[in-house]
């Protein structure tokens, strides 16, 4: 069931309704409201004005922001990204880390004041993706794609603001080529754009050692193709210090295997490195294949084709790395081979966060029965 918003000239969610539709005394079909919102100046709702229908949470409400009412009740927090917002006191709860920029204000204020007039936009965000080109083994255009699409799943989200955030995509052949060139992206846009909020990286990879190359690596090598602990810990991400949702994210084949003890495990080594620090990791368990979903295997005959580097092919598809269970956990030769099809729920990517496990999350991007993720 898809949700559509009705907003007003500020982004505020005025009504929320679903495209379900439902009949009431054998009237004409209606869609189904799943909120209505009246706001206070600052965004409190306006008490016994606003309806909230008990069986759908409707995620987004004042200026557009996703609403937390766990924290608070409902509509009472908003989730800014950078910081929350009480929409009760009409502050926000942490000090604007851009502060010093504008010595004239509250940095707990709201769009300076003026709520009528102005709005107070989640921004000043670094997104650094990378993929790996002309890689021997094959799978360039999977993992272009891939890249790609999470760019424009971050441009399309409710929280990205173009003039205040930015979405780089790096190219590299050499693993070590990324410490120059995120150093250098990080210099050249931060005083614009801000701290780093997340960091991408699709590749082959193996085990242990995590992301490839396609050619050897020139320094901090561990063998051919892969790159030491002590050159990753060399890289500048200039990391967000007040959130706590900075995260990367290696896509690629077993990069946090399930089949390796888990301190032994990539994600799990680089995560305890100091540049990590505080950072969310995610890897991929199992062995990493294209799809349309970001939590289903999902393919049709044309992106099966695609997928394999056939001609015929040069338009851009949405693409997901996912991982795929090991056709030997399967019973039945028909399971094997619906597996090989698409028709499975695959694993989630693995969460760690200072050498301590997190709960297991899908990735962001487009869901089954879903609407795209966030930020």
């Amino acid at each position: 069931m898809k949700q559509y918003e009705l907003t007003d000239h500020l982004g505020n969610v005025r009504l929320t309704f679903a495209d379900y539709k439902y009949r009431e005394n054998y009237s004409l079909p209606r869609l189904k409201v799943l909120s209505r919102n009246d706001y206070y100046p600052f965004g409190m709702l306006v008490p016994d004005n606003y309806y909230q229908d008990g069986s759908t949470l409707a995620r987004f409400g004042f200026n557009g922001m996703e609403r937390d009412d766990e924290i608070a009740g409902v509509g009472n927090s908003l989730n800014f990204g950078a910081r929350q917002y009480d929409s009760r006191i009409a502050r926000f709860p942490k000090l604007d880390r851009f502060k010093n920029k504008f010595h004239n204000l509250s940095p707990f204020a709201f769009a300076a004041n003026t709520p009528i007039n102005g709005i107070d936009k989640n921004g000043d965000s670094l997104y650094i993706l990378a993929y790996v080109v002309n890689e021997p083994l094959g799978g360039n255009e999977m993992v272009k794609s891939a890249a790609i699409t999470r760019k424009s799943d971050i441009e399309k989200s409710k929280y990205f603001d173009p003039k205040r955030d930015k979405v780089v995509l790096i190219e590299y052949e050499d693993l070590a080529e990324l410490i120059p060139k995120v150093n250098i992206n990080v210099h050249f846009y931060k005083e614009k754009y801000g701290n780093t909020v997340e960091f991408g990286i699709w590749s082959h990879s193996g085990e242990k050692d995590g992301p490839m190359g396609a050619l050897e690596t020139s320094k901090f090598p561990v063998d051919d193709w892969h790159m030491s602990m002590e050159g990753w810990g060399s890289i500048n991400f200039n990391w967000d210090k007040n959130s706590e949702n900075n995260r990367a994210l290696f896509y690629g084949c077993n990069t946090s295997c399930l089949k390796m003890d888990f301190d032994e495990r990539f994600t799990t080594r680089i995560s305890k490195l100091e540049n990590f620090n505080n950072v969310l990791i995610y890897g991929q368990p199992a062995s990493s294949y294209p799809s349309t979903l970001s939590n289903f295997y999902d393919k049709d005959p044309a992106f099966m084709w695609w997928s394999l580097g056939l001609p015929g092919f040069s338009i851009h598809i949405p693409t997901y790395m996912v991982s795929r269970p090991e056709t030997g956990s399967y019973s039945s030769f028909l399971e094997k081979v619906s597996s090989y099809l698409g028709n499975y729920v695959p694993y989630p990517m693995m969460v760690t966060k200072n050498g301590e496990a997190k709960n297991p999350q899908f990735q962001a991007g487009e869901k089954k029965n879903e609407d795209a993720s966030s930020k």
